[in-house]
């Protein structure tokens, strides 16, 4: 039996973990929560949840209680619901009744009903669509946790203390990476989310590791400059997202 005082989180890719740990290096998580351990094989949004069913499963499975961060992209934020209860649906048990426990516009609970007993997962829409800086400025029109690593590597204190960073100066990079996307974007080449923004800029400051170290790298030096309470004001509604889940969810047992 599950530890019913234990959450796992779900997530979809090594980026969207590392942001986790920084999260809770920085003690911005529920004390109660784990982060899962990734299968590899299977990545991105349809893999994560094959990757949670087994654990949330009621019959034949560990019956656990689960958060899932899942990005938005390109989908209206209130027709996320419904699509992760289709996938659900896809790949639990026939004889498995999902109904919608609770829902807000950015957090889908779930609750998965087999015939002994039941568990629940939260699905937590990950992006920030109503973020006008992005819209306006970046052109950003697909939505996910980037949005937030760009938002904190446009902070310069962070930026500044990134040593791999220091070759190239913040306003040169800020100024750079806007007259790259503008140039991408004149030839038709569409440059429609933060991680793409977010590539840019690694090849603009020749930051030579992967794109999940330098998301460890990110949040690592903006715990160092800016504290937990920078770091929470940067990446809430998130945040406040997973810690309203984890009450949720285990203020219903």
């Amino acid at each position: 039996m599950p530890d019913p005082k234990r959450l796992r989180v779900y997530y979809e890719g090594d980026d969207d973990r590392n942001v986790l740990e920084g999260l809770e290096r920085a003690d911005l998580l529920p004390s109660n929560c784990e982060i899962a351990k990734r299968d590899k094989t299977r990545p991105g949004q349809e893999g994560m949840i094959q990757d949670l069913i087994p654990f949330v499963r009621p019959d034949d499975g560990v019956g656990g209680s689960a958060i899932a961060l899942i990005d938005l992209d390109d989908r209206k934020i209130q027709d996320m619901g419904p699509w992760v209860q289709g996938r659900l649906q896809k790949y639990l048990l026939p004889n498995t009744a999902i109904t919608v426990a609770t829902q807000n516009p950015r957090v889908s609970i779930f609750r998965v009903a087999g015939t002994k007993r039941a568990s629940q997962v939260a699905f937590v829409a990950v992006g920030l669509p109503e973020d006008s800086r992005l819209r306006q400025e970046h052109g950003v029109v697909r939505f996910a946790v980037d949005d937030y690593l760009l938002n904190l590597v446009r902070a310069p204190d962070v930026y500044s203390s990134v040593s791999e960073l220091e070759g190239v100066s913040f306003e040169k990079a800020m100024s750079k990476l806007h007259a790259m996307t503008g140039m991408l974007r004149s030839n038709e080449i569409p440059v429609e989310h933060s991680k793409r923004l977010l590539h840019l800029l690694r090849a603009i400051t020749n930051f030579r590791p992967s794109s999940a170290e330098f998301v460890r790298r990110l949040l690592e030096k903006a715990l160092d400059t800016l504290g937990s309470d920078g770091i929470r004001e940067i990446f809430q509604p998130l945040i406040e997202d997973i810690q309203e889940s984890a009450r949720t969810l285990l203020g219903s047992r």
